[in-house]
């Protein structure tokens, strides 16, 4: 029986808070010691498709072209308002949103003091955004294909949308890339609080790395020396950092001077009027604590007792840019600083903060945060209970490039940890070589030396911790670790140990382990449980509950290979694992559980190989796909006719403005839809004619699939003057992704057209609305959710006016 290992669990407690170099991000997850072992990503090719890439920027090597750090790459849109107005493709990839550049140097950024992951690779940069935040698949999969022909070694792309499915258009060329031996990484999405399985879409794909995002173990603030004398007179100095919009003025030299030393007391948060007695703050620093109120507020208080400068110390969450509004210039400090501040003036000391160091010098503050699952990274697994996201790896809060005003920046977001990844790769290719001498395999090998090198993250929802380890469904493995790709003599082959439902249980799971070693290694195998988690609502079953998600122990046995084995240098073995579900779960809520496989060797290398099931039957729990209230079928200007399905209704199919007299369905669906269908029958047709799959146009009853216009989002009526009717698709529609907070209701609109081309002619139908259920068998009438218009009556061909 295997029983739940203790999470590694994250100590919050008091720490030095002086200043450390920013490249100290770097130590977490092993890349801190390539670079010192002079690994840094020389020779290779990282194609980066996003917004472009601002070369003339100092740290990506200032120029474009052969020669330069930016050597080529693609504008796919143009320099315009795309798709507002036409694409207008050129060869520069100037950026215009400043997101593609701070990816790019997140992979290959380089100064004195900043170096990214893989800080001598060369850049490759497809533009496939410019002034407007939008892609779509079409130029994505031109942007892949762009790429390969340009024989890069890396791709990496910061973008995507909800989705989920592992086949769609752009999913299924990323597996044909990779199958080359090109290494992909996607972003997995900042969906957290949508709950779980909400996956994106090109990091889907089974073939490239979704990639989850961790909080930074160091956040770039300005630099200040705080010299603290205590009560014999005895000073140090030491460099602390201070996050602020505006930088405080390099001639300040002043006392920082709390306002209470009560570190618990209402009153040390400053948004309330200050008592009657506060001494005035004119020529010191006032130090308040974050939160509680705006920022204005605090400034404002502050103000009324002279204090021109406001410092907060941030005790409660991670650190971030204070922004205010009132004349006080403020900035935060990590509550370690602040701690320390007061602690030493409570003692009777004092503590003068001096700004007169370079304020454009980026400084390390050491976050207690750090190396934490942020809360916005997306829960998956897919909708098909495949794996998904991979591996975890910095990207909250990262300074990264940026463009001309300013140079540098801070952003937060699986974007950030996505090109993080794509550099470990570059620098193991720099080091090992990459497709050209591993041949198409490589990517698939590279790929489980990152996802089996993770390290375990403990569970949390923003700054709370528990004694859990985040679910493989939140952050894959665990925390990236670079020395582990590139140092150890064990290679695994990929896997992935889905486990599925109950009804489709994968059992049995197996992995092959070769030994590089110049000697016989021995290995052992456990059973490393991550937190399970309930996918519904417990207070509302019939949704999924949102962010979040409460930790449980659910933990599988599993049969491990007996006092494992031994492999001779050079040989492979393969090891066998037999899975049971875990008992005593309400298999109502969906209980999803995961955790890893531990593999360990004698030489003291330590990898994982996730696994993940559903404690449930997902087709007999989810058997209503369609969300409570839904489908909605409406008719008319605007929608504004609700429709009744039990009665007869009839349709003119007037598209004319005024009468706008068609069928619209509004649907919400609480899982991802493998095939959505809207099929037209003769009068009178019910389910029990469902009885082979796909129908056929003349048997059963069948006169065919609707087709559905292809309005726009925000589209509210047809209008025959400006609209083609003949602008559809076909029914059914695949893939379909689940309603959530971002992605709301679906709305299809049938204007008379069927999937052969023709009209729907005049007469009585039946019209079955239908989604097929989470795993569910087509052919089986009870495995769709239907929707039902029993008798339609068209009275006329689909006409203008």
């Amino acid at each position: 029986m295997v029983k739940l290992d203790p999470a590694p669990k994250k100590e919050l407690d008091k720490r030095d808070a002086t200043a450390v170099p920013i490249a100290d991000i770097h130590k977490s997850t092993g890349v801190y010691r390539l670079h010192e072992a002079g690994i840094l990503g020389e020779g290779v090719k990282v194609a980066v498709v996003d917004t472009g890439i601002y070369y003339g920027h100092s740290a990506l090597g200032g120029g474009f072209g052969p020669g330069f750090k930016v050597e080529g790459g693609l504008d796919l849109i143009g320099d315009g308002y795309w798709p507002g107005e036409p694409k207008n493709p050129d060869n520069d990839i100037e950026d215009f949103q400043g997101h593609g550049t701070h990816v790019a140097g997140i992979v290959a950024g380089e100064t004195e003091e900043f170096k990214g992951v893989a800080p001598k690779a060369t850049l490759y940069g497809y533009k496939v955004m410019g002034f407007i935040d939008y892609t779509d698949d079409e130029t994505l999969i031109e942007a892949f294909l762009a790429a390969y022909d340009d024989d890069v070694d890396v791709i990496t792309c910061s973008i995507g949308g909800a989705d989920g499915w592992p086949d769609s258009a752009w999913q299924r060329v990323s597996d044909r890339i990779a199958a080359t031996g090109i290494v992909i990484t996607i972003a997995a999405g900042n969906s957290g609080w949508e709950g779980a399985y909400h996956g994106s879409s090109g990091s889907s794909a089974k073939g490239v790395f979704a990639v989850a995002s961790t909080e930074t173990p160091v956040i770039v603030g300005k630099p200040f020396n705080a010299t603290f004398t205590d009560k014999a007179g005895a000073s140090k100095t030491v460099t602390l950092g201070y996050m602020a919009d505006e930088a405080f003025p390099e001639t300040m030299n002043r006392p920082i001077v709390p306002l209470t030393l009560d570190l618990t007391s209402a009153v040390a948060r400053g948004c309330q009027p200050f008592p009657p007695g506060t001494p005035s703050f004119a020529n010191s620093i006032i130090l308040l604590r974050s939160g509680g109120c705006q920022n204005l507020v605090k400034q404002r208080n502050a103000r009324a007792f002279g204090a021109d400068y406001v410092l907060t110390y941030n005790d409660e969450s991670v650190l971030e840019i204070p922004f205010g509004y009132e004349t006080a210039t403020i900035g935060t400090i990590s509550g370690d600083a602040g701690h320390e501040i007061i602690a030493l003036i409570k003692d009777g000391g004092n503590v003068t903060g001096d700004f007169s160091l370079d304020q454009t010098r980026p400084i390390g503050i050491v976050s207690p945060y750090g190396n934490l699952a942020n809360d916005f990274t997306s829960i998956g697994a897919l909708n098909d209970l495949s794996i998904k996201p991979d591996i975890a790896a910095p990207g909250g809060n990262i300074y990264s490039t940026y463009l001309q005003m300013p140079t540098w920046t801070i952003l937060s977001g699986t974007s950030m940890a996505t090109p993080y990844v794509a550099g470990v790769a570059a620098l193991y290719i720099s080091k090992f070589g990459g497709k050209k001498v591993h041949g198409a395999k490589f990517s698939e090998q590279l790929m489980m030396r990152i996802i089996s090198s993770g390290e375990r993250v403990a569970w949390s929802h923003g700054i709370v911790t528990q004694d859990f380890t985040a679910s493989v469904a939140q952050v894959g493995t665990g925390l990236v670790n670079a020395s582990k790709v590139l140092d150890y003599t064990t290679q695994l082959s990929l896997e992935r140990f889905a486990l599925n439902d109950t009804a489709n249980f994968a059992a049995q799971h197996t992995v092959a382990v070769t030994n590089n070693a110049a000697e016989v290694v021995t290995y052992s195998f456990s059973v490393e449980p991550a937190a399970g988690f309930d996918t519904l609502d417990a207070s509302d079953p019939n949704r999924l509950a949102k962010y979040p998600l409460a930790p449980q122990i659910m933990v599988p046995e599993v049969a491990l290979p007996e006092d494992g084995f031994s492999v001779g240098p050079g040989e492979t073995k393969t090891a066998e694992f037999t899975f049971k579900v875990p008992e005593g779960l309400n298999a109502r809520l969906l209980p999803t559980y995961s955790g890893s496989i531990a593999v360990k060797s004698s030489k003291g290398e330590s990898l994982a190989i996730p696994y993940l099931g559903l404690a449930a039957n997902l087709q007999k729990e989810m058997h209503e796909t369609f969300e409570v209230g839904y489908p909605l079928a409406t008719k008319g200007p605007d929608g504004s006719i609700t429709l009744d399905p039990t009665n007869s209704i009839t349709f003119t199919f007037d598209l004319s403005t005024a009468a706008q007299d068609f069928p619209r369905v509004a649907y919400e669906v609480k899982w991802g839809v493998k095939t959505l269908r809207w099929d037209i029958f003769e009068d009178g047709w019910d389910e029990s004619a469902w009885t082979s799959y796909p129908p056929v146009v003349g048997e059963n009853g069948y006169v065919g699939t609707a087709t559905g216009y292809r309005r726009t989002t925000d589209q509210a009526n047809f209008d025959p003057a400006r609209d083609s009717k003949n602008r559809t698709v076909a029914f059914p529609l695949v893939n379909i992704f689940r309603t959530s907070i971002e992605t709301p209701r679906h709305i299809v609109w049938w204007l008379g057209g069927l999937g052969d081309g023709t009209d729907i002619k005049p007469g009585n139908y039946t019209m079955r609305f239908a989604a097929l259920n989470p795993l569910g068998d087509p052919a089986k009438a009870d495995n769709w959710d239907v929707y039902d218009l029993k008798k339609i009556v068209v009275s006329s061909s689909p006409h203008w006016a």
